[in-house]
């Protein structure tokens, strides 16, 4: 994250596979929907799972390295 989005938060893992993120620095109120109609990335919105916080979204890391970089990249040619 920090090479493609140093603007993006990570809040610590807690025994999950599902990465929470603040995004709300690139100025996206509904940074999911923006990762899916300009990166092809599908994330969850952080509205469903805590109102009031726009531009947070549930990233599910349960993958290869080499899969989520290409996820982290695109999410950064899609936020920016």
């Amino acid at each position: 994250l920090a090479a493609h989005l140093p603007e993006v938060r990570m809040r610590p893992l807690e025994a999950t596979y599902l990465a929470w993120l603040d995004a709300s620095a690139y100025g996206h109120d509904d940074a999911a929907a923006v990762a899916l109609e300009r990166g092809r990335v599908q994330v969850s919105p952080g509205e469903s799972y805590a109102p009031g916080t726009p531009g947070h979204v549930r990233l599910n890391i349960a993958t290869s390295p080499d899969r989520l970089t290409q996820i982290v990249e695109r999410l950064a040619k899609a936020w920016r």
